[in-house]
Formats: C-alpha cells, structure tokens, sequence
C-alpha cells in the first residue's frame, strides 16, 4: 500500500494547557497566643455595636429589651480574666432572651444588620481560645492568620488542610474561601438553622453528617467523616457544629484513633477544646476505638 508523501502531514503542535487556577495559601504562621485584653475588646465592640443599632432602630424599647440591653452592659463591665468562662455564658443566654424579645416586637427591632450583630457577639461569646491558652497549648497554634472571633468562633489547625470551629457567619465564610478552604462538614443536625441570620455558603462545597447536639455520632456517621476528611479531594476542608467544641471534637478525636492514636491520647487533646476539660462524648471515643480495632486486619 501507497504511502501518504511525508510532504502532505502538517506537522503536530502540543496545544499548552492552561494552568490550574492557583489556590489561595491556607492560613500558617508561628505559634501565637491569643490576650485577653484582645478578647475583651472585640467583645465589648460586638456588645456595644449591637446595643447601639437595637437602640436606633427602637427608640421606644419594650421593658424586655431594656432589660436584656441592660444586662449585657452589666455582664460586660463585670467580664475579667477570672470570671471569662461564666460571664461568656450569661451573655449567650442573655443574647438570647434578646433576640426572643425582638423577634416578638416591630420588624425594624430584627433588622438584619442587628441579627447579624447579635450572630456575631454570640459567636465571640462562644470562643474559648484565651482560656484554650491557659492549658499551656494556644489556640490558633499553627495559624498567625485567623478569622475575627466574631466571624468564627474557635477557629483552630489541626494539620495543614483540616481546620476546625463553629458555625461561621457569611463574612466567615468569605475568610475561609479566600484562604483557600473551600469545603465543608457541618456536624449540626436539628440546629443547623439555630442562627438568627442564616449564613450565605458561596461556592463552598458542603457536606452534611448531621448529629444532635450534646449527642454523639453513630459509628458509621464517623467512617463517613473520616473517609471524607482523608480524600485529598476534599481538602482543604473546615469542620463545625455550632461552638465547634463538642461534636467537633468528637469526630476529630475519632479521627486521631483512625489514624492510630489512642482514644486516651485522642481524648486528652480534645480536653484542651473544652471549657471543663472533659467532654460529655468522650465514652464514645473509648467505644470507637475498641470498634475500628476490632475492624482492621
């Protein structure tokens, strides 16, 4: 058979490929320790923020709001380094007294800048990071680039690609993506719609393991995480609850076992995460460990 004349093929160029769009860096730094006076003052601005604008829109506040608004003046003048865990507490229970008692009033007491405002002092409210420091471990401990409390509570590396914390607001959210962390794992179930003002996810990619609060997950709930959690696909990736304590450190601790800690050695870095140094789920972990053991080869 006849040949083709070399003359009549065009010659073959490689077409370039374009480049993968670059990630933004993750967050990483040297060890640093949160202060409490910085604590105070991001507190004592949320607090002041969310007063002034409920005072704005409600000249004429109920007697329930009022006294809500004056709690919380008096819960922050009382907040010392001392007393932090407790007074933190009142005020998230104070915080929501008041969103009860605006949601029951006009609409402009319920604004969404002023729910946005509450969202953001009870998530400073919910962060433990300075007493988290005074365990000896600082929070944020690998990470000099870290989100405003009020942004996301409890915000912590736990390896490069697998961050934790609570429930982010929007402007959280847009921290996160622009760090390069674009999924997911929202560990709420029934109160994963809790938040006053909903958070807008952007392009994040999600992934839902939902379970009750002060509950612990199934032992299949924690294989999907883990087989989730260690997919390179899916990193870097951010897990929460809703404080980003209990559920959270959970299944983080379950992880450490699937990756070949000790449940005691999982548990006690967990410890460090709660405000008591315990947590309510940390049987579960003991119970997981004796289960992935009895699993493997």
């Amino acid at each position: 058979m006849q040949g083709i004349p070399p003359t009549s093929l065009a010659p073959v160029t490689a077409r370039p490929r374009p480049n993968p769009p670059r990630r933004p860096p993750e967050p990483a730094g040297e060890p640093c320790l949160p202060k409490f006076s910085e604590l105070r003052s991001e507190l004592s601005q949320r607090l002041t923020t969310l007063n002034q604008l409920v005072r704005q829109a409600c000249p004429e506040t109920s007697a329930e709001v009022a006294a809500h608004l004056g709690t919380l003046e008096e819960l922050e003048a009382q907040f010392e380094s001392t007393n932090s865990v407790a007074i933190k507490a009142s005020i998230r229970q104070t915080l929501y007294g008041l969103r009860k008692a605006l949601s029951a009033g006009p609409a402009s007491g319920h604004s969404k800048p002023i729910r946005a405002a509450l969202e953001k002092a009870r998530n400073v409210a919910l962060d433990n990071s300075w007493e988290k420091s005074l365990k000896g471990i600082p929070s944020r401990h690998h990470c000099v680039v870290a989100p405003p409390l009020g942004e996301v509570a409890n915000f912590d590396q736990v390896e490069p690609g697998l961050y934790r914390g609570g429930q982010p607001t929007s402007q959280g959210v847009d921290w996160l993506l622009a760090h390069g962390i674009d999924h997911e794992v929202d560990l709420r179930g029934s109160d994963a719609d809790n938040q006053w003002l909903p958070t807008s996810w952007k392009n994040m990619q999600r992934h839902s393991i939902p379970v009750a609060d002060f509950e612990a997950p199934t032992f299949a709930q924690v294989e999907e995480f883990v087989k989730l959690i260690d997919d390179p696909a899916n990193r870097p990736v951010f897990v929460h609850c809703k404080a980003g304590v209990g559920r959270t450190g959970v299944m983080i601790a379950c992880w450490r076992v699937a990756r070949g800690a000790t449940a005691e050695e999982a548990i006690d870095q967990e410890r460090i995460n709660s405000y008591h140094g315990t947590l309510a789920q940390e049987d579960f972990v003991r119970e997981f460990e004796k289960f992935w053991l009895a699993r493997q080869p």
